[in-house]
């Protein structure tokens, strides 16, 4: 496989992570988010546009509209989920980035894609303000970092725990992608977490990628969009230039 953008750390690929996944060595961990599915609203949920001035995330993704039948988005999560699963190493852990959602009146969680692959934890991201136009619920002001692992993963040390279960991130603002998650977030999992070898095969921006040049880890970034691929490679480069500078 030929990388689209790589450094002296890491590897950038374009295409599907389904196809580019089992091709992958081995990983140490594995932090991402995926598209969320917000464009189906059929049931309810916190996906309605039309209460909202065409945020940039009501157009998809370029290739990924955003729009599957609930049940195919299902089946698609969870078979990357156990594609994931299928790259770590024994002792590697998966940080999967989702939220939970209203469908039908009841809540959906993440938690129905994991299947048999072992919860270690669920970490809550409360992303602060929030608003919310239906009655029926109190507005979410948080996402889930759901922890899956192997029986030997563990964290850089003792000290490493005390960052809790509740991280508290506002989101990106800066960033052209319509759902980047903070830099903050990878940041907090590389440096307390074991692993050396990171995968995200949803890269977007680039935003897991340039965490790794910043904390001196390799990486593989999978995205199927060429556009965000573009954009990740140009944050990249600006990350390690400015690197550059200090070292």
């Amino acid at each position: 496989m030929k990388p689209y953008f790589e450094t002296d750390l890491g590897k950038l690929y374009h295409g599907d992570c389904l196809e580019i996944m089992p091709q992958l060595q081995p990983v140490d961990l594995v932090i991402t988010s995926p598209p969320y599915n917000l464009g189906n609203t059929t049931g309810g949920g916190f996906g309605d546009w039309s209460i909202w001035k065409s945020p940039p995330i009501s157009k998809g993704y370029g290739v990924c509209n955003d729009k599957m039948p609930w049940d195919k988005y299902e089946k698609w999560q969870k078979k990357i989920i156990s594609c994931m699963w299928g790259t770590l190493r024994a002792n590697g852990a998966i940080f999967y980035n989702h939220k939970p959602r209203l469908r039908n009146k009841i809540l959906w969680t993440p938690l129905s894609l994991i299947g048999k692959h072992p919860l270690r934890q669920i970490i809550i991201w409360h992303r602060g303000g929030c608003i919310n136009f239906s009655p029926s619920h109190y507005a979410p002001s948080c996402e889930w970092i759901v922890v899956i692992a192997g029986p030997g993963f563990r964290l850089v040390n003792r000290s490493a725990s005390k960052d809790g279960d509740v991280w508290g991130f506002s989101p990106d603002t800066k960033n052209s992608h319509p759902a980047p998650f903070p830099q903050e977030l990878p940041h907090r999992i590389l440096t307390t977490a074991v692993g050396q070898v990171v995968l995200d095969p949803f890269l977007g921006s680039g935003t897991t990628a340039v965490a790794c040049e910043r904390l001196g880890r390799k990486w593989i970034g999978i995205e199927i969009e060429e556009k965000y691929c573009e954009i990740a490679a140009k944050r990249i480069e600006a990350e390690n230039k400015q690197l550059k500078m200090f070292r």
